[in-house]
């Protein structure tokens, strides 16, 4: 990753918006001239938030102070680079505030439940046109979506899964980045907690710093070099089996080194049977990536299934029915220790995890593969195809799609326009 966060791509009212704020000419998103072009941050100021918490009034007070904010803390980080993706990070952070704001009569307060996720799909999609890399976008992304974690982290620390919690959202987003935002988020409003709460996210750094995961992912507990001596079926085992220690680490259910490399010697004499899981929306691209794989993976694919049963593969019918009846498809596949890719949308997590689930319990090494395509790229795919669904299915899909957690499968593979 280079040390330069690129410039934005200035030529458009949110482009220089980007751009001032990317390179710390702006701090101020209600003094930019550009603010009214962009309708997600010009309704900040419309958007009310709860005195107690945000005594400084609405949205985008709010926003320009945890910009002002940043400049105090940016010491601490080391590249350029870095320094940008904060002050964009800081920019957006609450982006979907407006679409999730409400009063809670049952709490008496206002709140804004889920922004962050929402937040983080939006942040996504608003910067395909930047001129930003896709790690920086997908980075900006996961800050915006994960920030509320941060003094969530420190109030479950004594549970029994808070290790690996943390291990997960290291794997996810940069825990040094993500302490800056929260430390700019935090001094910038008014409440009367704000001592007791920045007292929260400088533990978040120390667990960080005690876990090993301050501004890094956790290292593996087992490697090439702790397994040098231990005879697997084919490298086939040998990589699926450290990558399995390394997804239950994750996942909470491998809870120290020893567990791991036990299990690691239990998995090192079977073969396991491999799954591509697709995840992207219509149009993105999917079945021309699939189409390069070799003879030797299964492909199954609702749409076919309803091609094949129904006549048309825009014909829904029972989705139950659909769904069940690939699940068997693939399990015949799993049973034989084969290869299948397994062709759908797959953006929503709950349902994903189903599918995914699956394929674990039957031993498989499973790769996701991302299509992080721009909606208006796919849109554009979709109107050149022969069998074309339409454009507002995209949009929803689109606006569900929830980026894979590190412990769902052992490798995710971005493939980008």
């Amino acid at each position: 990753m280079t040390a330069v966060l690129l410039p934005v791509r200035a030529e458009t009212a949110r482009g220089s918006l980007l751009d001032d704020v990317r390179s710390g000419r702006s701090r101020s998103v209600a003094a930019h001239a550009a603010r009214a072009q962009w309708p997600e941050l010009d309704a900040l100021e419309r958007t009310p938030q709860d005195p107690g918490w945000h005594g400084e009034g609405d949205v985008l007070i709010h926003t320009d102070m945890v910009l002002r904010e940043c400049a105090a803390i940016e010491g601490a980080l080391s590249t350029e680079r870095e320094r940008g993706l904060l002050r964009l990070s800081a920019l957006l952070h609450d982006i979907a505030k407006p679409f999730t704001t409400r009063r809670d009569e049952e709490v008496g307060r206002v709140i804004a439940r889920g922004h962050e996720r929402m937040g983080g799909v939006a942040v996504r999609q608003a910067l395909y046109e930047s001129g930003l890399s896709g790690d920086d976008r997908r980075h900006l992304s996961q800050l915006v979506a994960t920030h509320h974690l941060v003094k969530r982290a420190v109030k479950r620390a004594d549970e029994p899964d808070a290790g690996a919690a943390l291990d997960r959202l290291a794997t996810q987003v940069d825990t040094r980045l993500l302490w800056a935002l929260e430390v700019a988020d935090m001094r910038g409003r008014v409440c009367e907690d704000q001592d007791a709460q920045l007292e929260l996210v400088s533990l978040f750094r120390m667990l960080c710093e005690e876990r090993g995961v301050f501004g890094c992912a956790p290292s593996r507990w087992v490697t090439d070099e702790f397994v040098s001596g231990v005879r697997f079926a084919s490298d086939r085992a040998r990589r699926y089996a450290l990558d399995e220690a390394h997804r239950r680490r994750l996942a909470g259910t491998v809870k120290d080194r020893w567990q791991a490399e036990a299990l690691v010697h239990e998995l090192a004499r079977v073969d396991p049977p491999e799954v591509i899981v697709t995840v992207g929306v219509a149009g993105a691209g999917k079945s021309q990536a699939i189409d390069a794989l070799s003879d030797e993976w299964t492909r199954v694919s609702p749409d076919e299934w309803r091609e094949a049963h129904y006549g048309d593969a825009s014909e829904q019918g029972d989705p139950a029915q659909v769904h069940r009846a690939c699940r068997e498809e693939l399990k015949e596949v799993l049973r034989a220790r084969g290869r299948a890719v397994y062709d759908a949308t797959n953006v929503v997590a709950d349902r994903r995890a189903q599918l995914l689930e699956l394929c674990h319990a039957y031993g498989a090494r499973v790769e996701l593969w991302v299509f992080d395509v721009d909606p208006a790229v796919a849109k554009a795919r979709n109107r050149a195809r022969e069998r074309r669904v339409p454009e507002s299915v995209i949009e929803r899909q689109s606006a569900k799609f929830e980026w894979p957690a590190p412990n769902e499968a052992h490798e995710i593979k971005v493939i980008e326009d």
